[in-house]
């Protein structure tokens, strides 16, 4: 007689799904408005109100993690405000947070409230060296350019180098001792002074 084939195990009870982003739900009125661009377009879903006309155009608010070159610094990125707007909320999220609000080319930084930057870290680089060369190309340099300055006024030989482009900041650009068009140009400036220092 043939055995009959074993009956098939119930499944198993469904999980519940769990939404990890539900709790954000509620922070939605403190997101700040997003204007509409031709790169990020998005037109509400609801029609226009009859009492108060066509509803205004909103644009895409991005939030997005990324990771400056190889061992670089993981930064998270805010798209879709107009400057005004985003140094306003950059303010906001400082004075919520403890961090400190810092500007740099066509951005606001949230760093630390801690005294490093360019110029801490370039002074610290420098130390015991006679000569010192600093290429920059952003308002966050300026400090680089500032620690120049106090090791010329020691007796070390600086120049200060600005790359040059369509959001170089001014003020780097007049401190400047030498301004090199474009990254193209670096390049052919470090590999000379490599081979003057190898001659």
């Amino acid at each position: 007689m043939a055995k009959r084939p074993p009956k098939a195990a119930p499944p198993s009870p469904q999980a519940p799904f769990h939404n990890p982003f539900a709790a954000l739900d509620g922070l939605r009125g403190g997101l700040p408005v997003a204007t509409l661009d031709s790169e990020d377009a998005a037109a509400p879903a609801a029609g226009p109100d009859p009492a108060h006309g066509a509803p205004p155009k909103l644009g895409k608010l991005v939030l997005q993690r990324e990771k400056k070159g190889r061992g670089g610094k993981t930064v998270t990125r805010v798209r879709g405000l107009p400057v005004g707007e985003l140094e306003r909320w950059a303010g906001e999220q400082a004075a919520r947070s403890g961090l400190v609000a810092r500007t740099a080319r066509m951005s606001v930084e949230l760093h630390p409230p801690i005294d490093a930057d360019k110029g801490t870290a370039l002074l610290a680089a420098a130390d015991g060296l006679e000569t010192v060369a600093y290429l920059g190309d952003d308002v966050g340099d300026l400090a680089a350019f500032d620690a120049l300055d106090r090791l010329a006024e020691t007796g070390v030989r600086v120049i200060k180098v600005a790359v040059a482009s369509d959001e170089v900041d001014g003020e780097l650009t007049e401190r400047a001792d030498l301004v090199v068009p474009g990254p193209t140009e670096v390049v052919r400036l470090l590999t000379l002074l490599d081979r003057r220092t190898a001659a």
